[in-house]
């Protein structure tokens, strides 16, 4: 996933690979590579990656995941 991210940067029309890059455990790159695609102004890539991020990780507050309220 931090390749992935490093790569957008670089060239930001890979911004389409990034929704199959995400992977549990990484939530700070997750939370930044989509900062990333928001600043590019990827919206339709930003959209889809934070829909497989909620899923991915439930109790993140950024991703806005199922369980981020867990009481």
């Amino acid at each position: 996933m931090d390749h992935v991210h490093e790569l957008i940067k670089g060239d930001s029309s890979k911004a389409g690979s990034a929704v199959g890059a995400i992977v549990a455990g990484k939530i700070k790159t997750a939370e930044n590579t989509h900062r990333l695609l928001l600043k590019l102004k990827k919206t339709k890539e930003a959209d889809a990656y934070k829909l497989k991020a909620k899923d991915v990780y439930p109790y993140s507050t950024y991703f806005e995941g199922a369980k981020m309220t867990v009481e």
